[in-house]
């Protein structure tokens, strides 16, 4: 898959169309928002780059070949393990946000 939409990809792309279309869009707006914002966005990147390769069997840029089962399994390895951090970080997060706003009685909003 390309990071730029181009002709004739909904043949391409078949049923993985809607999860290109959303990865493209997030990627957009990857360092907008706040930290717990950009890590919730990081977070379903990842989900979607996982759901690519594993159910759609795409290929992710800056790749262009297709991927070897084997490599399928090497990239979604990462992935998966890059999910969990990203998780954690967003629940950390969320955690000093909440303790933020509870510690200034709601005054705090960022």
């Amino acid at each position: 898959m390309t990071r730029e939409p181009h002709a004739g990809e909904e043949e391409s792309y078949s049923a993985g169309m809607e999860s290109v279309t959303e990865w493209r869009d997030l990627n957009g707006r990857r360092r907008a928002g706040t930290k717990l914002e950009q890590a919730q966005v990081r977070e379903r990147i990842m989900e979607l780059e996982i759901e690519m390769i594993g159910e759609h069997h795409l290929t992710l840029p800056p790749n262009t070949q297709p991927l070897h089962p084997s490599e399928q399994e090497g990239y979604l390895g990462w992935r998966r393990r890059e999910l969990l951090d990203i998780w954690r970080e967003r629940l950390r997060r969320a955690v000093v946000r909440l303790m933020r706003m509870a510690l200034t009685l709601g005054r705090w909003k960022g």
